[in-house]
């Protein structure tokens, strides 16, 4: 869905061997997207001889003020395949350290119908399903000597998935886990625990045409899980995404006339203009769920010289409404802004 980093890089090359075809989603072809349920197969590796990107994205909020992102990304055009890892350390939401490191895709083993990803015979990710919880656990090894880690994921609440234009899809296959985390940083071990986010992506060919950017974060309480999104068609369009999850339960999809999101203080940053706060309303006549998301810090990174990518932490307060039912928001997570133009 998001991870503006990973899509561009590959979008750029695939603009230069394909023409581009408008979005029907952003062109108001198509009904708006609507969750599907997930499987283990939807974290398998996709493989295609067409220029593509995949990658699986984790990232989690720690104990001790630590936060973690970690993604591997698969990227294919007609002369070759590459295999990116890159693993990002934060304290306070200040980054510490970062691990990265590129591959040929020769040396990638992964499954084509569960999450078994190796590079080289090691293992980075593998995942499991659960059918107790309906949910999918998943350990993830990833970094080099100076920053690597060892994340236990255990999925507490059940999977989703968006199908867009021309079958590129966004599998949320965690959106929320309790975490165990193993971190050797710089000859010190880092014993942590937290709560943590999964997805994946895949099918992003050169029929998905470059928007505005997107808007994206998710929020939790102690029993719902709140992932939100808006994607970019210009600065003041957008296509919205709000599912709220319900812990060790199911998901509810709420359609775009139910959710109201809306960046507010904006600021000057690295040339931009960026919001530094996001504010969520979602209401029907059962519901009404209120929210403001705002940025503790953000980190900066660019791409190729105009690919612009902000990451956030994000305070975030509020509440979940059901009915008579009430329950407060009050933590940080990680979200982003990508912009393109």
């Amino acid at each position: 869905m998001k991870h503006g980093f990973s899509l561009c890089l590959t979008a750029i090359i695939l603009l230069l061997l394909t023409p581009l075809a408008v979005n029907p989603v952003h062109a108001g072809l198509i009904p708006e997207p609507i969750p599907q349920d997930v499987t283990i197969a939807d974290d398998a590796y996709h493989p295609t001889p067409l220029p593509r990107t995949e990658w699986w994205y984790f990232d989690t909020s720690l104990s001790q003020n630590y936060s973690i992102q970690t993604n591997v990304r698969l990227t294919t055009t007609l002369l070759r395949g590459t295999v990116s890892l890159r693993l990002e350390l934060y304290k306070d939401g200040i980054q510490l350290a970062e691990s990265h490191t590129r591959a040929l895709l020769s040396h990638l083993t992964a499954s084509t119908t569960s999450c078994d990803v190796k590079l080289d015979g090691r293992q980075l990710i593998l995942g499991t399903y659960n059918t107790t919880r309906d949910a999918y656990d998943y350990t993830v090894t990833i970094g080099q000597p100076g920053l690597n880690a060892t994340l236990h994921y255990t999925g507490r609440t059940k999977g989703w998935k968006i199908v867009r234009a021309h079958n590129d899809s966004w599998a949320v296959m965690c959106p929320r886990a309790d975490v165990t985390a193993t971190i050797d940083y710089r000859g010190i071990t880092l014993n942590l625990t937290g709560q943590g986010y999964h997805d994946h992506n895949w099918g992003i060919g050169p029929k998905k045409v470059i928007p505005y950017g997107w808007y994206w974060g998710k929020l939790n309480s102690d029993h719902y899980t709140l992932t939100w999104s808006a994607l970019l068609s210009t600065r003041a369009t957008n296509t919205k995404i709000a599912v709220i999850n319900t812990l060790d339960g199911g998901y509810t999809y709420y359609h775009q006339n139910e959710v109201w999101l809306k960046p507010q203080a904006y600021t000057w940053d690295h040339g931009h203009h960026i919001p530094t706060s996001f504010f969520i309303s979602i209401q029907n006549p059962l519901q009404m769920h209120v929210f403001h998301c705002n940025a503790k810090t953000i980190h900066y990174q660019n791409y190729l010289g105009f690919i612009n990518y902000w990451r956030y932490h994000l305070h975030n307060t509020g509440s979940f409404t059901f009915g008579i039912q009430t329950e407060l928001v009050d933590e940080v997570t990680i979200g982003e802004f990508t912009q393109f133009r």
